[in-house]
């Protein structure tokens, strides 16, 4: 087997006139994820993980296997509560190499003196409007720059490769809520969704990027820069743009490199 190609790290921070911002963090690595894995949730997390830990060591070629998350797959999918735990507490193995990536883990137990990659915490942030605040933070100029984790309900026409390769950072798919002309409509949408059920979701997208050309934006001025899990023939190269009522709520990692 080939090693897998370093990580080419792209992030920029742009002034156009003045105004607003683009941040984006995109890895080039081997995606080892794409066996129509069953969970996003689980790739999307791996993902995550793997970008935090290749920053904080410095090892572009760290790979992790989603092999934890994915044992605790039920029928109904994954419980996003328990697979937050899970990167919390247990952490996620190293993928070594000719391991398997099963859609479904019977009897995972964690290897013997096995180097573990956990999160301090992760925190879920629900509310549009709130939803905005957090990513404006993190990928805002003097943001932490981490990538985030977007929990949405079914994605429509976007989950069509024609429709979501049509999308840019000035043109995001736009789910509907973020149509209205001011943010009064919007706010009152944050109290409508400020409780969240973390049992029935359909899709979990890595969120990379966000962007406006605002000078004093509003939430509707967002476009947020997403990855997904169906792998590169979807989209561009797996990336999309959306609006930020695309998610129910995200995930919000603290990091702390932990070795178990």
């Amino acid at each position: 087997m080939d090693p897998p190609p370093s990580t080419e790290m792209k992030s920029t921070v742009l002034y156009p006139n003045q105004k607003g911002f683009h941040y984006s963090l995109r890895e080039s690595y081997e995606d080892l994820w794409l066996q129509n894995l069953e969970s996003c949730f689980a790739n999307s997390m791996t993902h995550m993980l793997t970008i935090l830990h290749r920053k904080a060591s410095g090892n572009n070629n760290l790979r992790l296997s989603p092999n934890a998350i994915l044992r605790i797959m039920t029928p109904n999918g994954i419980d996003v509560v328990d697979a937050a735990n899970i990167a919390k507490s247990g952490g996620l193995e190293e993928h070594e190499e000719g391991q398997p990536i099963y859609e479904k883990v019977e009897n995972f137990q964690y290897k013997d003196r096995s180097t573990r990659y956990r999160l301090k915490d992760f925190k879920f942030v629900s509310g549009h409007y709130n939803v905005v605040c957090k990513l404006a933070e993190n990928f805002g100029p003097g943001g932490r720059h981490y990538p985030l984790i977007g929990y949405c309900h079914p994605m429509g026409s976007f989950a069509q490769t024609a429709v979501a390769s049509e999308t840019s950072m000035q043109n995001p798919y736009r789910w509907g809520a973020f149509n209205s002309p001011d943010d009064a409509r919007l706010r009152k949408l944050q109290n409508e969704s400020d409780i969240v059920s973390t049992k029935v979701l359909d899709y979990a997208m890595l969120i990379t990027g966000l962007y406006t050309m605002a000078d004093n934006p509003k939430v509707k001025d967002f476009s947020v820069e997403v990855k997904h899990s169906w792998g590169p023939k979807w989209a561009t190269s797996a990336y999309a743009w959306v609006t930020p009522d695309a998610f129910n709520f995200i995930g919000v990692p603290e990091m702390e490199r932990t070795i178990i």
